[in-house]
């Protein structure tokens, strides 16, 4: 289905925030999200700068009909301050941008309740950016999602009625499509004309940030906005002054702490592995009989069989010692009379 019969205002150089509600028909029928990509292809066309944001939190499916992954998107700029060129990534070589829903949130109606995700908004009005957010009836948060539109758009089978909450803003409802159908506006009237000229863009393949400048050539790249550049987080109107965008303060890069142990503690581990090397070395060499070590080194055989001949001996010479002794003084004695004898004589 072509999108570019659908008729949307201008905003009088300001960007919308228009919301693509896909009916349950739609979404059964499973061209809803191929709609959504084939509208901001036709509004990129006629000179729009648009950023499509899938806001199915519950059930994405705009990063699949892109072919991009869903990575960091929608709900991590709102809840967590991933800035717009992280989340933000070309297609059709920079015709337009994607936002996929990003992480998994249990409240999808959270996101678009915090004062970021407003600004955010503001910040591509600012930048004349015509912001489609992709919805589906019936979705947690679609109603909350809706709040932030200037415009709505129906996608819906032929014949099917307006779901509730489309009809609850009827005054916002620029048309309803679907497959095989031209745009057809509904109660509230059309604004505008619709965009025009189907050849390719002649604007340059990028988009502006919500702050008024257009990201450099490395944000487009195929690795993804802010791939090659400083991380920049959205903007927000600087309090005081109406229509001053401002950038909000960049997060600060969470500090790692070191792992690396003193070398101190080091040295003294070294040391205490050397001496268990070194005894259990001498052990092994004890073992082995290498390194006569007592009560670990083997005796040799026989060794304990001949200590009790060893005492004896030693006993036996202990004893003949007194004898030896008695016999050295029985020698003396006669040598001291054989000396006196020549004396009487």
């Amino acid at each position: 289905m072509e999108g570019g019969g659908v008729p949307i205002s201008d905003g009088a150089g300001r960007g919308r925030v228009v919301a693509v509600v896909a009916s349950g028909g739609a979404v059964r029928g499973g061209w809803a999200a191929e709609a959504a990509l084939d509208l901001a292809r036709a509004w990129s066309a006629s000179g729009k700068k648009v950023v499509l944001a899938d806001a199915a939190l519950d059930h994405p499916a705009l990063h699949v009909a892109a072919g991009v992954d869903n990575d960091e998107g929608l709900s991590d700029a709102s809840l967590y301050g991933a800035s717009v060129r992280r989340v933000a990534r070309p297609v059709d070589d920079g015709a337009f941008f994607v936002i996929t829903a990003g992480s998994p949130v249990a409240d999808a109606n959270l996101v678009a309740r915090t004062p970021r995700w407003q600004r955010l908004c503001d910040g591509f009005g600012e930048a004349g950016v015509t912001l489609i957010l992709f919805v589906r009836d019936g979705d947690n948060g679609c109603e909350a999602f809706l709040a932030s539109a200037s415009d709505v758009i129906l996608f819906a089978e032929r014949g099917e009625a307006p779901p509730a909450v489309v009809e609850q803003r009827a005054s916002m409802v620029r048309a309803i499509t679907g497959p095989g159908s031209q745009a057809a506006g509904a109660s509230g009237a059309a604004e505008g004309a619709s965009p025009s000229g189907s050849g390719p863009s002649s604007r340059a393949s990028t988009i502006p940030t919500p702050g008024g400048r257009a990201p450099s050539r490395a944000d487009s790249s195929p690795a993804g906005p802010g791939a090659a550049a400083p991380e920049a987080d959205a903007p927000s109107p600087a309090p005081g002054a109406a229509g001053q965008p401002s950038a909000a303060p960049a997060r600060k890069p969470p500090t790692r702490r070191g792992s690396a142990k003193p070398a101190a503690a080091s040295t003294g581990r070294m040391m205490v592995l050397a001496v268990l090397l070194l005894v259990l070395t001498l052990v092994v060499l004890g073992l082995l009989g290498v390194v006569d070590i007592p009560m670990i080194s083997p005796e040799p055989a026989g060794a304990a069989g001949a200590v009790p001949g060893a005492a004896a001996a030693r006993l036996g010479a202990a004893a003949a010692r007194p004898g030896a002794a008695a016999a050295r003084l029985g020698a003396a004695a006669a040598r001291t009379g054989a000396a006196k004898a020549p004396g009487r004589e």
